[in-house]
């Protein structure tokens, strides 16, 4: 019985109905299966089916220690209204009531539906499976369904017809997973929560289009399921998201620095100098780029490094430690200029905004030196003596001193950590890294935690756990809102932290490009809080960094992982235009602080007034835009709405970039035709309804819109919360029609987390982040007059104070005629002002209002005097027309403050909608040269009298602006698509050109072979996936830090079958750093054993790299030309720190080449019997046989243990798979010798050698090959056993010209035959003496080849 319940599907249902608790129902299926349904709202309910018949309320931890819980609260808790159901029993189904809600199960089959209004939204396809360890659920899916969540699946948002692994793989690159969560929802209506911290498996239509797998390693189903009744996709995903957080809890609300830049490093360990070191690190500031800037040297970098007499030692404040230094260097100093501070210092000089800075308490740094190298202090009941406890004190006060410090610049501490929470009970422990978190809240002013491995583990329950902890700790301890920054996050840790994507490396367009969908996919997950390294943690490049500051500025959180690129990690490092260009977009963010932080609140799920609770601030275009189709398509994952007037569309490749990344970006989407859109940096128009193509995107632009009605409340420019004067308040409007914002307000700070213990949850957090200020800001126009309006605040907050300065900024097109002010019911005396700098300084009486017309306002970059390359960039740069209006200051909880314009002008020029004959129709043109499998570049003629273009591409139309060319791109291999462009000027566009079709190239994986059959490699791959070095991507990188040249370690490909090979290719990390290889040998084998030197990498030159190229351009090709193998062997011989490092390892197979099977000479699938024929055509030739050997044996892979013989090993692979194969199983082992009949023979008698076996297990063939000389012996006969009757006699006798002979011996199974176990003569060779001579000293007698049914030979 226990057996089947463990192995079953669910046949059908017995009973269904209500329990004492009117809101749970149970089920009885048949065989006694229990399960159990619980409505917490009548559109949220919980299903468990459990053959053991325990409804466990929690799901089970992968440690018992872990004490927190996936939900926020406990089922039973009054935040649900648990409402009543009632059951229906029909005929053929039982079907449950609860409000709209309907579940039914079918009686014969026990499959479940779910409806909610009426509406089918799930619907079992096959009865609910439950085995050993595993629970399978399948469903119906419906046609346009699309899918959603999964947690952060890198690269990835959208996941129809694709599959998900719900697996914590610690995979930073494309296609892995950091933080999964085992909660998806689909545009039919309904999510699923599964209960659980096993792995999992979601297969949304990948293996069967019509269907979805859902997989979980647990014995059982517990799943929390959500209904919505919406069919728009934006209320239809708030609705679920919103459930989830019911059930789960609101995502983290983060302190408004959060939203900053944070910075980190270690700065208690490593030794620094002007003149030399291990690593140069060279900071230009706003010098230029190609000036020589300030260099200095750091050495260490690594746990354990000891500062070493003379040194300059890092510190937190310029100081050095002065509790238990016994083991510190006494010439060793602590200069200011290696501090911290000092780093935090040049933050401030570059006027760049910062919200965090985080020294690092692991990797061997701490965050103070006292008790430096100290061990011991543990006592018998695992506490720390007082000795102990006072150099964990004296740190502390030292990380207090730097949080003092940054707090006075605005700034706030942390810690980034890897190590325990309190002093451990190890006495091998040292001293300066053990730490204590609760003094480090309490006394070090810490507020911001990033946790590392040690905290999160391999993720989980385990990192659910430890966040909670540090949460807890902290809130509990202050009313000051954490900014805790975790990875591999799980369901219920949104509540906790915000996600961290990983270690990657920079430098490269791939770190941009797979980040975007990254951070749509993790917010349409209900991990809202998102963020990642700016330019990766490892290497990088001025560009990237440079594009990566630009769209992060439009997302949540932004990290500055310093100390292990190639350069410092920093906003400042590369110098004038890259310093200005991040200084200018991150004082947009921080300007837009008011807005983003308001966004954030409707993240957190707090009611902000702007319909949007619940709704992320990283927004995939669906959201917005839910009535749009096309807005839900994988198209949409390169560009993004925050919140919901601005739209993001990041630069994540080259297109058609210069020297200084001077491009363009393609396929940006403008959504609804109705819609205007205005580039939020110029303030040129655009209509909605159309891609742009060709955008112009010089290094100082990002394509950014915000629509034609759109509110943007903003700070003045700051650099921290701290700077703001929020009696200050500057409002942006673009007037169209009547739009409305509501800002949210707070002190950004402040949490109360009053917790309560549950004897059975544990410790319930029950969260307030206190009161708040709302305003609404109204713009309305009606025909020429335009009203826009700061309704009078509401609420308030500890430190509010309601007296406001308000600016409103206001986009037009011309100078207004008439402009009327208010404050309330008051007229305000209006008067102009002549120039912005009179503006900006005028003092206002009460009872005045000013306001200054800019007919062509400059880009303000906020660059130095020193940084000329950016002002050159950007001198030509105008915006078009604003309005400044200010009011006289008035209290905002009050009255409201109003501006009445009077021919209010925004015009949007549009072209004629016609043909226009004076316009010829463009010639377009294929450049066959540039096409690849993946993207088609076209060309065309220019037309006169035309400003732009526009082209139909597969029937969608496409705006191409000015430019004469475009790059069609991210298509199928070998796919066709159409084309057409006409020209168009202001009165109208020409004809379309003859429409052409063209096909992309053929897959350039198409003869890749490497990634068919399987890889062995012995090496760890957690830096970086073995499945990556064959994953046909350079988006992900394989990364073994192990030593692999003196082990060394090999990587082994089995194709599978044999392939006539072309070549192999190496392509290198994209910062040709460590593991980056400069010499490999590559081996070539039939079987695995026999190996041949294809190429010997010792001997070649040593591979090196432009670090100027990217990474397909610095490949490394092996030719294999004339090689054929199963196996491929790759030895590094040489690499840089002796890792092995690679995006891609791709062997390629002759085009055209089919695979064979191992034995089959007529190169066949499978071994047949015309390998059979062959074989014996040509049994026991060798080299000196010449062709008959060489061309139907050698060339055809006969030669399978490459000793230029045809032999038994040989043959074994012919015999033992013919007649649909061997069945047999085990290793051979003991031994078979020859045994002569006598020591001596006289020439003329014949002598016998019985091939004796001793102690042998599961031959399936044996032999060898038995030189002699010709001279001396002659061959007479071989004799088998009927021991070993099973097997054919395949053994022959040659002799060559060269006065060479052997008997080749041997004897093999055919098939699937019987193996010979035993002790005995199994055959007897008799040859003839043509001399007197010793029969040992003629014939080798041991070593006779063993060969067992897998092919082991001993």
């Amino acid at each position: 019985m226990k057996e089947s319940k463990m192995n079953l599907k669910l046949t059908s249902v017995e009973s269904v109905k209500v329990s004492a608790k009117e809101n749970v129902v149970d089920i009885l299926f048949d065989g006694g299966i229990a399960g159990k349904l619980t409505f917490l709202e009548e559109n949220i309910f919980r299903y468990d089916v459990d053959p053991k018949g325990v409804f466990a309320p929690y799901a089970t931890p992968r440690d018992e220690a872990h004490t927190a819980k996936i939900q926020q609260h406990p089922d039973e808790s009054d935040a649900y209204t648990k409402p009543s159901a009632r059951v229906l029993w029909q005929e053929d189904k039982f079907v449950v009531l609860c409000g709209d809600t309907s579940i039914t199960w079918d009686k014969a089959t026990a499959k479940m539906s779910v409806c909610i209004h009426g509406r089918i939204v799930l619907e079992e396809a096959e009865p609910l499976q439950i085995a050993e360890g595993e629970m399978i659920q399948i469903l119906e899916k419906e046609p346009g369904e699309n899918f959603y969540g999964g947690g952060t699946q890198n690269g990835r948002f959208v996941h129809t017809g694709k599959k998900i692994q719900i697996v914590n793989e610690s995979a930073w690159m494309d296609g892995g997973v950091a933080s999964p969560n085992p909660f998806y929802y689909t545009t039919n209506g309904y999510g699923v929560l599964y209960n659980t911290f096993s792995d999992g498996t979601y297969d949304f239509g990948e293996e069967n289009q019509e269907l979805v797998k859902v997989v979980h390693k647990e014995s059982k189903l517990s799943a929390y399921y959500f209904l919505t009744g919406k069919t728009c996709g934006r209320e239809l995903v708030q609705e679920l998201l919103q459930g989830y957080y019911h059930v789960t809890g609101n995502p983290l609300f983060l302190p408004e620095y959060g939203f900053y830049e944070g910075h980190l490093n270690c700065y208690n360990r490593d030794a620094w100098s002007a003149e030399s070191g291990d690593k140069a690190w060279n900071v230009k500031g706003d010098a230029s780029y190609d000036s020589e800037g300030v260099t200095h040297y750091e050495s260490g970098m690594a746990t354990g490094y000891r500062l070493p007499e003379g040194a300059h030692s890092e510190s937190l404040n310029g100081e050095g430690p002065h509790v238990r230094t016994e083991n510190y260097p006494d010439s060793v100093d602590t200069p200011y200029e290696y501090s911290a501070r000092a780093v935090l210092d040049q933050y401030v000089k570059h006027d760049m905004p910062l919200g965090y800075f985080l020294p690092n308490d692991g990797y061997g740094g701490g965050y103070g030196q006292n008790g430096y190298y100290v061990q011991g202090g543990v006592n018998e009941d695992g506490s720390s003596t007082p000795e102990r406890i006072e150099a964990v004190d004296a740190n502390v006060e030292n990380f207090a001193r730097f949080t003092e410090y940054a707090n006075s610049k605005g700034v706030a501490s942390g810690l980034w950590t890897e190590s325990n929470l309190a002093p451990d009970s190890n006495n091998d422990t040292y001293w300066h890294l053990l730490r204590d978190f609760q003094k480090e809240v309490t006394k070090g002013g810490a507020t911001t935690l990033k946790t590392d491995v040690a905290w999160v583990g391999p993720g989980y329950s385990f990192q659910l756990n430890g966040v909670k902890t540090a949460y807890d700790i902290v809130t509990t301890s202050e009313n000051f809102r954490p900014n805790i920054i975790s990875l591999d996050g799980w369901a219920g840790s949104q509540r906790f932290n915000s996600v961290w994507s990983g270690d990657q490396t920079g430098g490269n367009w791939e770190y941009i490009r797979f980040h975007i969908p990254t951070y749509i996919g993790s917010s349409l997950s209900g991990n809202p809080n998102i963020g990642s390294d700016m330019d990766g943690i490892f290497g990088g490049r001025p560009l990237i960094a440079t594009r990566d500051y630009q769209w992060k500025s439009f997302t949540p959180q932004m990290l500055n992982m310093d100390g292990w690129g190639t350069y410092m990690k920093s906003p400042f490092t590369f110098g004038d235009p890259y310093t200005g260009i991040n200084r200018m977009y991150m004082k947009m963010k921080a300007q837009l602080m008011p807005y983003i932080y308001t966004c954030a609140a409707a993240a957190s799920n707090i009611d902000t007034g702007n319909s949007d609770t619940g709704l992320p601030m990283v927004r995939a275009m669906f959201l917005e835009y839910p009535k749009d189709e096309y807005a839900y398509s994988r198209q949409m994952q390169y560009q993004f709405m925050l919140g919901k007037n601005i739209l993001v569309a990041p630069i994540y490749c080259d297109v058609a970039g210069d020297e200084m990344g001077n491009d363009v970006r393609n396929h940006i989407y403008l959504p609804n035709e109705e819609d205007i859109w205005v580039d939020y940096l110029t303030g040129e128009k655009y209509q909605g309804g159309q891609v742009l193509n060709n955008f112009k995107a010089p290094l100082w632009k990002l394509p950014v819109f915000v629509k034609e009605g759109a509110i943007l409340p903003m700070y003045e420019e700051n650099n921290t919360p701290d700077q703001v004067d929020r009696k200050n308040r500057i409002v942006e409007f673009w007037p169209h029609g009547y739009s409305e914002f509501s800002t949210y307000e707070d002190d950004g700070k402040y949490i109360l987390n009053q917790t309560e213990e549950h004897e059975e949850y544990g410790t319930i957090d029950h969260v307030s982040y206190g009161n708040y200020v709302s305003t609404k800001y109204i713009s309305d126009v009606k025909e020429d007059v335009a009203v826009l309006t700061a309704e009078q605040s509401c609420g308030t907050y500890e430190g509010y104070e309601s007296e406001r300065n308000t600016t409103f900024i206001v986009h037009l097109s011309e100078k207004p005629k008439v402009i009327l002010a208010k404050n309330g019911e008051n007229d305000l005396s209006v008067r102009e002002i002549e120039t912005k700098e009179a503006f900006d300084t005028v003092s206002l009486e009460s009872g005045e209002a000013v306001y200054f017309y800019d007919a062509t306002p400059k880009l303000h970059t906020y660059a130095t005097v020193e940084e000329t390359k950016l002002k050159e960039m950007t001198e030509h740069v105008t915006q078009s027309p604003k309005l400044y209006v200010r009011f006289a200051p008035t209290d905002a909880a009050k009255e409201s403050q109003s501006v009445e314009i009077r021919g209010y002008v925004n015009t949007f020029v549009k072209s004629e909608e016609r043909e226009n004959p004076a316009l010829e129709a463009p010639v377009l043109h294929v450049l066959e040269d540039k096409k690849t499998p993946t993207s088609i570049w076209f060309e065309w003629t220019k037309t006169e009298g035309a400003d732009s273009y526009e082209m139909l591409v597969d029937g969608n139309f496409y705006t191409m602006g000015d430019a004469l060319t475009y790059l069609h791109d991210e298509l199928e291999y070998h796919s066709k698509h159409t084309y057409c462009v006409r020209s168009r000027n202001m009165d109208g566009y020409s004809k379309w050109s003859e429409e052409i079709e063209v096909e992309t190239l053929l897959d350039p994986w198409r003869n890749e072979v490497g990634a068919l059959g399987t890889v062995t490699f012995a090496g760890d791959d957690e830096a970086g996936a073995l499945r990556y070095a064959t994953d046909h991507s350079f988006k992900g990188m394989f990364f073994c830090v192990e030593d692999v040249v003196n082990g060394p370690i090999p990587f082994i490909y089995d194709f599978g079958a044999v392939y006539e090979l072309d070549k192999f290719e190496y392509y290198p990390r994209d910062n040709y750093g460590s593991g980056s290889v400069q010499k490999m040998n590559i081996y070539s084998s039939l079987d695995s054993k026999n190996w041949k030197l294809e190429w010997n990498g010792a001997e070649e030159e040593e591979w090196t790299y432009n670090k100027d190229l990217e990474v397909e351009e610095n490949a490394k090709t092996v030719s294999l030309d004339g090689v054929s193998a199963r196996y491929l062997k790759l030895v590094v011989v040489k690499s840089i720190r002796n890792w092995f490092a690679a995006h891609e390892l791709p062997v390629y197979k002759k085009d055209g080449a089919k695979p064979f099977a191992v034995g089959s000479t007529n190169k066949n699938e499978t071994v047949a019997e015309g390998d059979y024929t062959n074989m014996k055509n040509y049994l026991g030739t060798s080299v000196k046989d010449g062709s008959n050997f060489v061309d139907q044996i050698q060339k055809r892979c006969g030669d399978i243990n490459m000793n230029g013989v045809y032999d038994v090993y040989d043959y074994a692979y012919t015999m033992f798979n013919l007649d649909g194969g061997t069945k047999q199983t085990g290793e051979v082992s003991g031994s078979i010798s020859l045994v002569a009949d006598t020591d001596t023979v006289k020439a003329g008698e014949t002598v016998t050698f019985a091939v004796q076996a001793q102690n042998v297990e599961n031959l399936n063939a044996f032999g060898k090959v038995l030189n002699y000389d010709p001279a001396k012996l002659e061959f007479v006969s071989v004799e088998q056993s009927d021991v070993v009757g099973s097997m054919e006699n395949l053994t022959v006798n040659k002799r060559y010209e060269d006065n060479t002979a052997y008997v080749n011996l041997a004897f093999a199974n055919r098939g699937d035959k019987k193996l010979y176990n035993g002790s005995d003569k199994l055959a007897v060779i008799t040859m003839k003496a043509l001399a007197d001579l010793n029969t040992a000293e003629e014939m080798e007698c041991e070593g006779i080849w063993l060969i067992g049914p897998g092919f082991d030979q001993v």
